[in-house]
């Protein structure tokens, strides 16, 4: 149990490592098959590093409205890179306010700075706040439709 932790560990860490990158190497070898820049960039179409870095944000962003649906809000900023951008967001722009006032609009200078040089504008990050936050209503909508049936 504890290797597959490990590798799990070795993973997210790979992970974020290539969401780090500015560019990528789309040459790379993959399984021993080496696909030229051109080629590599047309098969992946606008999967750009900016897209996974949004969907790293994006599925932060989910988990800290589940936390919240949950009353498990965690009252301080996370270290890794996007999931600190993801709770600056959800602290800045989410209804109900998660903070004061004052905390809010820090929140949103912190963002609006952490966002800088990433491809990224706020404006996408509210949105993708407002889309994890239909992802999970609609989840929590689901479980109590099932809890119904099976009543």
């Amino acid at each position: 149990m504890d290797d597959a932790r490990g590798r799990a560990e070795s993973s997210r860490r790979s992970r974020r490592a290539a969401l780090e990158e500015g560019s990528l190497d789309l040459a790379m070898p993959v399984a021993g098959v080496v696909v030229s820049q051109p080629a590599a960039a047309e098969l992946l179409g606008g999967l750009t590093p900016e897209v996974h870095r949004r969907a790293a944000v994006k599925r932060t962003l989910v988990e800290l409205w589940r936390a919240r649906l949950q009353d498990r809000w965690p009252a301080d900023c996370p270290e890794g890179r996007w999931e600190r951008l993801a709770w600056l967001a959800h602290v800045s722009y989410a209804l109900p306010p998660v903070f004061a006032d004052q905390r809010r609009w820090e929140a949103r200078s912190a963002l609006a700075t952490g966002l800088q040089g990433t491809g990224i504008e706020v404006g996408q990050v509210r949105a993708s706040l407002e889309v994890a936050r239909k992802l999970v209503l609609g989840e929590a909508c689901e479980r109590l439709g099932q809890a119904f049936r099976v009543s």
